[in-house]
């Protein structure tokens, strides 16, 4: 049924404070990271956002590094399936790296010691007790210029840095004692003889440690990512490219193959994207332990399928951690009453009825740059996901985390989690969403007018048809002198509109706006405004970054804190504009979460039973925030 209202219609005012309503009784749950990153002020588990290069101990200790980290843990230890939770911190000389001084492009481990190369060029080295994973400290540094991998052995350490030099030095002193040049080199193993194995563009050459040409050479890759020698003395190979597997290789004489690690092709594989242990993906490092049980690490970018898994030498997955989400916010799939959750990158299923970091499981992961190299989720990790059921396909708008149109990515079938990039909405503007039936609505655009582009089905070479030439238009509404926000529920033909008025003028950039207004009859034509509400502010005065309708709620969340509570969800009656309360972080993830830093980070969802799914992006520690929610019956 839709309502047809005249212009008449009262206006309904509500004042709201910086914590406009009591807390609601829901549940916190978090999806996406494997530990719920509690802590504060340096120390805290979770996964790290990305991953550059990884060093393995022989006790089976995963030393990764990272150039980012939102909440700064660059480098992280993982052994058995946990973390660290005192964070690697440079304490020698000036600070300047992001990450407590460790943000960092390459990693090396040998004994007690271990060695970060961070993004100023200076080579840290630490101490530790193998096996503990909280007990490094730094011991001194030295700069040797910007680089991209790290390897020691014995009393060598060798760094590969800009430009293709690859200098060695003593792992005693830490001083220079000989440099060469080879073209293209990124990546170097120390061999048990003392020379290296470098890749150099797609291949793997041999070179001695005076950097003097050998003959052995593997070319035949179609992206070597990483390397490494296990303990057994053999070269171990990270494939990123059409085999998308481990390879161990007999370096004692002319190189020759042993054997592979992973299912050929990768997530490709079998049932296209779906996740099974020995299906790899985006190879950043792997090696042996001492026990030969394998550890492999995936990641696309920043909160792009970061994954360490571990296997033992019989090749069954051990244990494994991931962190999916960095500046990602899923949207529950309207046809799975709540229970599966899309992603920029992945498919995930969730069990409310599980405890708190149980409760979920990645299904899928649904970017394949190997297969489709130019899929934009490939170099943009980043965004807030609207998902829609079209004429039987599955289809993700993808929003960036600040202003532009959706990239749109459609499933070609139910046999393949493999989304494929299909059309983007380019013009820029932060009034940007998509309603149920696939309309996009764009409420910030040129002359103030209210543009909505319907889907008008698919076109043979299965990309969606859109008129971009020709949209629907609505004049803007009286009273907003910017539109900032754009929401519309077609079973009862209403828009909502968040915007800036002259009485409320903008906070910040990238808001809500000031004021929320209901607007019933918007397509039929008359457009009568229900309701009007000045938006509450956090302990900054900035009003909600994120907005979404579900049921009878409409949901907002705030960048910062208000009340000294991070990121709250306030919900408000869809009926009237007033305020029932309010949702924020449990002590399931220590009542902290990270700033809310884009314009799509927030999704809710009414299931059957009358419960609501809210999913929040936590910026800080790779992971969004899940509540739980039953109205009271009141």
């Amino acid at each position: 049924m839709r309502y047809h209202l005249p212009l008449a219609v009262g206006l309904l005012c509500v004042a709201l404070h910086a914590a406009p309503a009591a807390q609601l009784p829901a549940s916190c749950q978090w999806i996406g990271n494997d530990f719920p990153g509690i802590g504060e002020n340096g120390a805290g588990e979770w996964v790290q956002d990305a991953i550059d290069q990884i060093a393995l101990s022989p006790d089976g200790t995963v030393l990764t590094t990272s150039t980012w980290d939102e909440a700064g843990r660059c480098t992280g230890l993982y052994k058995d399936g946990a973390v660290n939770h005192v964070l690697i911190q440079q304490t020698k000389g000036e600070r300047k790296a992001w990450g407590w001084g460790t943000a960092g492009t390459a990693v090396a481990v040998a004994g007690e010691r271990f060695l970060i190369l961070n993004t100023e060029g200076e080579l840290l080295r630490f101490s530790w007790k193998p096996g503990d994973l909280n007990s490094a400290q730094q011991v001194d540094q030295v700069r040797i210029g910007a680089g991209t991998c790290l390897a020691v052995r014995g009393d060598t350490v060798a760094a590969v840095l800009k430009g293709g030099i690859v200098a060695l030095l003593n792992a005693a002193d830490l001083t220079e004692r000989s440099r060469f040049t080879l073209a293209d080199a990124t990546r170097v193993a120390i061999a048990a003889d003392g020379s290296l194995w470098l890749v150099a563009g797609h291949s793997i050459v041999h070179r001695g440690a005076d950097g003097s040409e050998r003959a052995e050479a593997i070319a035949h890759f179609c992206t070597p990512s990483a390397i490494a020698i296990d303990p057994k003395g053999r070269l171990v190979v990270c494939d990123n490219g059409r085999l998308q597997q481990v390879l161990v290789f007999d370096i004692s004489a002319q190189p020759r193959l042993l054997e592979t690690f992973g299912d050929e092709g990768g997530i490709a594989g079998g049932m296209p994207g779906h996740d099974e242990p020995h299906k790899l993906y985006a190879l950043r490092g792997a090696n042996y332990d001492a026990d030969g049980n394998l550890y492999v690490a995936m990641g696309m970018g920043p909160g792009a399928g970061t994954c360490i898994r571990s296997f033992d030498a019989a090749g069954a997955l051990r244990w494994q951690v991931h962190a999916l989400a960095f500046v990602n916010c899923y949207d529950i799939d309207p046809a799975s009453d709540g229970r599966v959750m899309y992603g920029l990158h992945e498919i995930i299923e969730f069990d409310p009825a599980k405890p708190a970091g149980k409760n979920w499981r990645l299904r899928s992961i649904t970017c394949d740059p190997v297969s489709h190299p130019d899929d934009p989720r490939a170099t943009q990790p980043t965004a807030g996901v609207t998902m829609r059921h079209l004429q039987g396909k599955r289809v993700l708008f993808a929003f960036g985390q600040a202003e532009g149109g959706p990239e749109i990515y459609a499933f070609p079938n139910d046999q393949s989690d493999i989304a494929v990039h299909v059309g983007r909405f380019t013009p820029s503007g932060w009034a940007w969403s998509v309603d149920g039936e696939g309309a996009v609505w764009w409420g910030d655009g040129p002359g103030k007018l209210v543009r909505r582009y319907p889907f008008k089905g698919w076109r043979s070479d299965g990309s969606p048809s859109y008129d971009l030439e020709h949209p629907d238009t609505f004049p803007a509404p009286e009273g907003f002198a910017t539109v900032c926000r754009v929401q519309y529920v077609p079973g009862t033909d209403t828009l909502y509109i968040g915007g800036d008025t002259q009485a409320r003028p903008a906070r910040s950039w990238g808001l809500i706006g000031t004021e929320l207004a209901r607007y019933d009859g918007w397509t039929a034509g008359s457009r009568g405004k229900r309701w009007q509400i000045p938006l509450p502010q956090d302990d900054e005065g900035l009003t909600p970054k994120c907005v979404d309708v579900a049921g009878d709620h409409l949901f907002t969340v705030f960048v910062k804190s208000s009340g000294g509570k991070p990121s709250i969800v306030t919900v408000f009656r869809t009926s009237d504009g007033s305020a029932v309360g309010t949702m924020a972080p449990g002590p399931e993830v220590g009542n902290t979460s990270g700033w809310v830093d884009m314009t799509h980070g927030l999704r809710a969802f009414r299931r059957t039973d009358g419960s609501y799914v809210v999913v929040v992006e936590e910026d800080a520690r790779a992971k969004n925030l899940v509540y739980g929610w039953t109205p009271s019956r009141k």
